[in-house]
């Protein structure tokens, strides 16, 4: 499909959304080379169709999602070094997932993930895939916000909206 979304972020992470609402997740590889010219190779590193994200949502909050159009996503690297993106729709509903675990199954110490195609990069020693953290819905008029999910210390982006552990350092 064709690239609606472009996000980046530091250390050479990027992530795209197509037209079908699938989330890939790259990364930037420089290659050393003998010469006077450098050389940058993209590797998909994950993906993630709309219709496996909307079922994660349906695992963890029991209840289908008010929009299946993604409008906004903001990726960065937390404290601990891992990959995380958050992810809104055009309901205003707002998805924490991490991208970059320890496991295979999206742990990082106590984080246990959700049922996600993650794949070991090669070489890295890291694992990557789109694990639901938490899902929050947007109720401005409503008096605030209100949220789903784990608020695990992994879940940076709480009720209110903000990006709190979130950093961006290269």
């Amino acid at each position: 499909g064709r690239i609606r979304l472009l996000e980046c972020a530091s250390r050479g992470y990027f992530m795209t959304v197509d037209d079908t609402n699938t989330l890939r997740l790259f990364k930037i590889f420089d290659q050393p080379v003998h010469s006077t010219e450098s050389v940058a190779v993209v590797r998909e590193l994950a993906s993630l169709t709309a219709a496996n994200l909307f079922g994660q949502v349906l695992n963890l909050t029991k209840v289908h999602m008010a929009s299946r159009t993604l409008t906004h996503v903001y990726l960065g690297l937390g404290l601990d070094g891992h990959v995380r993106a958050h992810v809104v729709t055009a309901a205003s509903e707002r998805l924490l997932l991490l991208c970059s675990a320890d496991t295979p199954s999206g742990g990082l110490s106590r984080v246990q993930g959700q049922s996600a195609s993650g794949r070991r990069a090669s070489g890295a020693g890291r694992h990557y895939g789109f694990w639901l953290q938490s899902v929050s819905e947007s109720r401005l008029g409503h008096g605030g916000a209100s949220s789903t999910g784990g608020p695990g210390p992994y879940s940076t982006w709480g009720g209110s909206g903000t990006f709190s552990g979130f950093v961006g350092a290269a």
